[in-house]
């Protein structure tokens, strides 16, 4: 069994999940740059291979996947590590929607035992 929750252990989880949301905003513009950028260079890459390759259109676009492979790779796992930091902000603004709603709770249950409120 868990400590019981009061107003000021609310207040210190609502202030965490707002500062870890915080620093979750610039991993998550790094991922996306990181992913942007690795989809630039793989898309470039491939046109170049593509049109440096000879032949029947299917061959060259065949010629240019292989040539390009590890762009290819470095890019969906790029995207696959945006992906990863937009789903754990997306977790770390649900802890603070069940945080201020714990509080709303709590603070509720506090009033209805009265602190000398309204005295």
């Amino acid at each position: 069994m868990s400590t019981p929750y009061n107003p000021v252990n609310v207040e210190r989880e609502i202030l965490a999940s707002v500062n870890d949301i915080g620093k979750s905003i610039s991993v998550r513009g790094e991922a996306y740059e990181a992913y942007e950028l690795a989809l630039l260079a793989y898309e470039q890459a491939f046109d170049i291979a593509y049109n440096e390759a000879g032949g029947a259109q299917l061959g060259r676009k065949h010629v240019a996947a292989v040539a390009v492979a590890e762009l290819k790779e470095a890019m969906v796992i790029a995207k696959i590590a945006h992906r990863r930091a937009e789903m754990w902000g997306k977790a770390l603004e649900m802890r603070l929607g069940g945080m201020q709603s714990v509080g709303r709770s709590v603070n509720g249950a506090y009033g209805a035992a009265g602190r000398g409120e309204g005295a």
